[in-house]
């Protein structure tokens, strides 16, 4: 999932009407150039090359659509397929197709100079060609200021020119061992130090013995057979005895999941 908390929340759908229409009303101009086409010789899947005249390098455009002419499988029904196909080196563990399911990142590559392709039953469309900074890149980049987009850029370009150093070097496993190492720390100072910052926070918000609570939630424990477990019970009775001062105190019970727990109240009126 492409989450972003300022862009947009819709998203591609497997109908390539909703598709399109979703790109167009992002993109109102006669310049946005839709070429429609089948895929597979048995399946005859619908499929639509996306580019703005004008903008698109025409050379990219003709190859695409010489390339997806080229397809020849009974059905094209998933992105491996329309892949192997369309890239130019089908065997490299490297990208080669920009995947995306957000229509405002699919129209802003457009606007770009990059030809996409939408195909009716499957929710990611294509963008070619791809590029190393667009891998590098994330949706919300966009949305944000530009001087932390810009920040957050320069810390990941610098993140890669650091891990190819150090695999030049002879000794890059120690290297590596050491970075690990230390992000495992941090990351234990990070978690330690959130669970010490909550029992903290949790000590001083406890209730003193003359105050008595609004309400009581009793989570769920495991259910044997039709009653509360004794786990259960020892919580039950806890809070009634936190409650036992004042009636009024509404006592709520969670139980395990969906299942209802009728066990419980009868303990709870014993």
């Amino acid at each position: 999932m492409e989450k972003s908390l300022k862009g947009g929340k819709d998203s591609f759908t497997e109908t390539l009407r909703t598709d399109t229409a979703l790109v167009r009303k992002r993109i109102a101009n006669p310049a946005l150039k839709i070429k429609s086409t089948l895929l597979g010789r048995k399946s005859l899947t619908r499929a639509a090359i996306l580019y703005v005249d004008g903008v698109a390098d025409p050379a990219v455009v003709t190859e695409l659509t010489r390339r997806i002419d080229n397809i020849d499988v009974d059905g094209a029904l998933s992105t491996g397929v329309i892949e192997e196909y369309i890239t130019d080196r089908p065997r490299s563990v490297f990208p080669q197709v920009v995947h995306t399911e957000r229509p405002d990142r699919f129209a802003r590559q457009l606007l770009n100079g990059r030809v996409g392709l939408l195909i009716d039953g499957i929710p990611i469309a294509f963008l070619v060609p791809v590029t190393f900074p667009e891998l590098l890149r994330v949706p919300q980049e966009d949305s944000q200021n530009y001087i932390v987009s810009s920040a957050l850029s320069v810390i990941r370009w610098a993140a890669v020119l650091l891990a190819l150093r150090i695999l030049k070097k002879k000794n890059a496993p120690k290297v590596w061992s050491r970075i690990l190492i230390a992000l495992t720390a941090v990351s234990m100072a990070v978690i330690f130090g959130a669970m010490g910052y909550i029992s903290v926070q949790g000590k001083d918000s406890a209730m003193t013995p003359d105050e008595t609570p609004d309400f009581i939630v009793v989570l769920g424990a495991q259910v044997q057979g039709d009653g509360p477990s004794l786990t259960l019970k020892k919580r039950l009775d806890k809070a009634l005895e936190l409650g036992a001062d004042d009636y009024m105190v509404k006592l709520h019970a969670v139980p395990c999941g969906a299942r209802l727990v009728p066990g419980a109240a009868q303990h709870l009126a014993h």
